[in-house]
């Protein structure tokens, strides 16, 4: 009989100082079921007893996020967007791309989009990307409650956040004043001026006599910037032509209102409001920034998950479809002061201010029905409609037949007038190839292959839609995104040099174009 192991029947080989056990007996079901029960039935008493600590109970799995029941969106903000987003979900808030009512706080990093608009006139919070940080950091240190709301105020977005300004025709004490009030707000104050393309506002002193050399040298840039296309012109006279000139009021008032007020009712170039209308723009500021919304608390129950984001239109038909229902006539309407105040359509159903108060329009809108939709909005903001030979505006669709070139009264579209309703203010018509009938047959030939993008542009903003509709109804398309395989023409409004888009489409043999050149070709 062979002695060598491996030539065994069992071909098995025994491992040294190891002992086989065998498989333990698996618990039934019903033991598993009452060792469960034990465990209910122990951590079911230490919370009748009120002891929860290291008990597990479920308010110590459940603890309340410190952004449960915020809704936020974002504008301005590009590189890190992504990173500040998934920080919100960590803490429970809910993102919007779209600035909606239900939206809570709106994160920038500095102001002047028509979101921050949007968001001031409607009593939202507005902060910086370094709120986010801050209370995520108050939450991992332990805090049970993390005071957002303060928080919130600690960084708030200051009204002149990322803003450089110079002055002109100011004496020694008011600089200085005004300097203390502009960085603690957020901006900074150039020593003097420069035209490199850094400032963006120049704080101008009345017009006393007193010498005011930067102003009268950045008017007359300004002035030649008119006899240059947008993409010739000189890089001094470019940086000359995007400066906003404005009364030393419009810091004091953007510093008292705590957001930045617009700068048009506030040109150098014309006479300074009073003092009653100014404080009348601080306060209504002042009043919505103090009745903020604020978000739910963490120490309260769960709360329900934000409402489905409530599309202006949709606002706007159930606010048709509620006034057939018989409801008594309010003592004094107050205007909106949500979004539904500020889209198209609430404009022209509201009574706004009389814009249009001693000017005169004629409108032929070759349709019966628009005609006289826009003629009921031109009265109701205080136009008077005469015949063609006595209007000082003659509205015209945008692409209206072949007509002689009146000799007297402006030929403007209905487009122009949205612009006015939503600046509050008559634009110059020539300002966007929109707002001015086209002279040439529409479509233009050989415009079908042509397809636009747009870069630098506020695609919430009124210019940009009017331009869509301008580009299509020449014959051309218009692209959501920018592709080498798809674009050949790209607008760019801003600074090409400093646009990445722009520097992409050069490398790519795209033409670049300004919004200036897109007016020469419509007429």
């Amino acid at each position: 009989m062979s002695t060598n192991r491996l030539q065994r029947t069992h071909r098995s080989t025994k491992i040294p100082n190891v002992k086989l056990r065998p498989v333990p007996v698996e618990r039934s079901v019903s033991e598993r079921a009452a060792a469960d029960a034990e465990d209910d039935a122990h951590f079911q008493r230490i919370r009748n007893h009120g002891v929860t600590a290291g008990a597990h109970a479920p308010a110590d799995f459940a603890a309340s996020r410190p952004l449960r029941g915020t809704v936020l969106s974002f504008t301005g903000i590009l590189d890190d967007k992504r990173e500040l987003i998934d920080i919100a979900e960590a803490l429970g808030a809910a993102v919007h791309r779209n600035l909606t009512s239900d939206v809570t706080h709106l994160i920038a990093r500095q102001p002047g989009s028509e979101k921050y608009r949007c968001a001031v006139q409607c009593g939202m919070h507005v902060v910086r990307p370094e709120w986010l940080h801050a209370v995520r950091e108050a939450w991992l240190a332990g805090d049970d409650v993390v005071d957002t709301a303060r928080l919130a105020d600690e960084h708030r977005l200051g009204a002149l956040e990322g803003l450089c300004l110079a002055m002109s025709g100011i004496d020694d004490a008011t600089r200085m004043r005004l300097t203390a009030r502009i960085v603690e707000h957020g901006g900074s104050v150039a020593p003097r001026l420069t035209l490199d393309g850094s400032l963006t506002h120049l704080v101008c002193g009345p017009d006393d006599g007193r010498v005011r050399k930067s102003y009268t040298r950045v008017v007359e840039h300004q002035a030649l910037a008119r006899h240059y296309t947008p993409d010739a012109l000189p890089p001094a006279v470019r940086a000359a032509a995007a400066i906003r000139l404005v009364h030393a009021a419009w810091v004091d008032d953007c510093c008292d209102a705590h957001v930045l007020l617009s700068e048009d009712a506030y040109d150098a170039r014309a006479p300074l409001a009073p003092r009653p209308v100014r404080t009348a723009r601080v306060f209504p500021a002042l009043e919505r920034t103090a009745s903020a919304p604020t978000p739910v608390a963490p120490s309260t129950p769960a709360a329900p998950a934000p409402a489905p984001a409530k599309d202006v239109a949709r606002l706007v038909a159930r606010v048709h479809s509620d006034t057939h229902a018989p409801t008594p006539p309010p003592a004094a309407a107050a205007p909106s002061k949500g979004l539904l105040g500020l889209s198209r359509a609430a404009r022209f159903a509201h009574d706004a201010p009389r814009l249009f108060r001693a000017t005169s329009f004629h409108v032929a809108m070759h349709d019966d029905a628009r005609t006289r939709r826009v003629a009921g909005v031109v009265r109701a903001h205080g136009g008077t409609l005469v015949d063609a030979a006595h209007a000082t505006y003659l509205i015209r669709p945008l692409c209206a037949p072949p007509e002689p070139i009146p000799t007297h009264g402006t030929r403007v579209t209905h487009h122009w007038i949205e612009l006015c309703l939503f600046y509050d203010r008559l634009v110059d018509p020539t300002a966007h190839l929109a707002c001015v009938p086209a002279t040439a047959p529409m479509p233009v030939r050989g415009a079908k292959g042509v397809r636009v993008s747009f870069t630098g542009v506020d695609r919430q903003g009124p210019e940009y839609h009017h331009a869509v509709a301008a580009i299509e109804a020449a014959g051309a398309h218009v692209e959501d995104a920018f592709s080498r395989a798809h674009t050949t023409h790209l607008v760019c409004v801003g600074d090409e040099r400093t646009n990445l888009k722009a520097q992409k489409a050069r490398e790519w043999g795209v033409p670049v174009v300004g919004p200036g050149a897109r007016s020469q070709r419509w007429t």
